[in-house]
């Protein structure tokens, strides 16, 4: 048998999902136990993978990068897995004094993917092993990128992070699952960009009057984002999020009300009457004569309105034993600040008001 006949052998049977071939000495003859007439031959596959993440080495290799982290894509599969054999001394040292190792490449050795993907929805190598690190500049669609400075991840060449960081940074989650948050998202349901650039995140929408709407992760030229003041994604970004992977825009509900449908107009609520007219009053510490809900209780019954925080539009602040925060903010900001015992007047004087006008 010639080398390349056994290779063709062995790919052969690794096509049939078998991990290789067993060679044997042709005048050997069998025995059983182990020999050191048999061979085992596999077949040995090699791809390159950017570093995401990496491990200090302990023992011979303390000091230095025991292992890093691989991450890329193999038979249209995410694969994930650490690698730390076959990395020379010198590759070890590289990597520990790189300031920005995130995103280098390296190609590795593997026999084969696990047969299924681990917890974080990746598949794992199969006996991986360094083979070199490469240039951490590589292409995606013809136009080369780069490395996100916070996740390690391709980012468009000369840009400092990746769409994903971008879109994290420039929207809170609070922000996007608000309910007019996910009002906008569902509405992105129904668009369709007429133009899209996915390595610089940018698309292209027409609207309704034909009028044209250039839109990026940040920002968007329609009349709704500016309307908001750019403090809400508008739906031409969900939709561009959308078809760039970060963010998934399902339609609305049967019976979910679309955010473009005016909310019915709130009747203005009552003023209230009393002595106190409206006043915003706040209580803080312990008092001694009644507890703090039934004195919540007489300042409402005169008209105050009683808050659980100090503002600027506080009008009064009762403050009973151990004030706490709530005191030191309302001396900061100049709210007036009474006692238990001022309060108790204050009730008494503003009853026998009331008493005396009833009469």
């Amino acid at each position: 048998n010639t080398p390349e006949a056994v290779t063709a052998a062995c790919e052969r049977y690794v096509a049939q999902g078998f991990e290789g071939v067993v060679l044997r000495h042709p005048d050997v003859p069998y025995f059983h136990g182990r020999s050191d007439h048999l061979l085992k031959l596999k077949a040995i596959r090699e791809a390159d993978l950017a570093i995401v993440d990496m491990k200090w080495g302990t023992g011979a290799v303390s000091g230095m990068v025991g292992s890093v982290l691989v991450e890329g894509e193999i038979d249209g599969r995410l694969v994930r897995c650490w690698v730390g054999a076959g990395l020379s001394m010198e590759e070890r040292d590289r990597l520990a004094a790189d300031e920005a190792p995130w995103g280098k490449m390296l190609n590795v050795a593997f026999q084969s993917l696990t047969d299924e993907p681990g917890e974080d929805g990746a598949f794992a190598l199969r006996f991986p092993r360094a083979l070199g690190l490469k240039d951490a500049r590589r292409s995606r669609g013809g136009a080369m990128m780069g490395t996100c400075a916070l996740c390690g991840r391709d980012a468009p060449e000369g840009r400092d992070y990746c769409h994903a960081c971008v879109w994290k940074a420039r929207w809170a989650e609070h922000i996007l699952t608000a309910p007019e948050g996910e009002r906008r998202r569902k509405r992105s349901h129904l668009l369709a960009p007429v133009e899209l650039d996915a390595v610089e995140a940018r698309a292209a929408f027409v609207g309704g009057r034909g009028e044209r709407h250039e839109t990026t992760l940040k920002a968007c030229s329609c009349q709704d984002f500016s309307r908001g003041d750019g403090a809400w994604p508008c739906k031409h970004i969900f939709r561009l999020a959308g078809e760039l992977g970060l963010i998934q825009c399902e339609t609305f509900a049967p019976g979910e009300k679309d955010y473009t449908t005016a909310a019915p107009a709130r009747e203005p609520a009552p003023i209230p009457t009393g002595p106190l007219g409206g006043k915003t009053l706040v209580f803080t510490g312990k008092l001694a004569s009644m507890e703090r809900a039934e004195a919540q209780a007489r300042a409402e019954a005169l008209g105050a309105v009683v808050s659980s925080t100090v503002s600027a539009r506080t009008a009064l602040l009762v403050a009973g034993e151990k004030g706490g925060s709530k005191l030191e903010k309302a001396q900061r900001l100049g709210v007036p600040v009474i006692g238990e015992a001022e309060f108790l007047d204050m009730l008494l004087d503003m009853l026998g008001g009331v008493a005396d006008g009833d009469a």
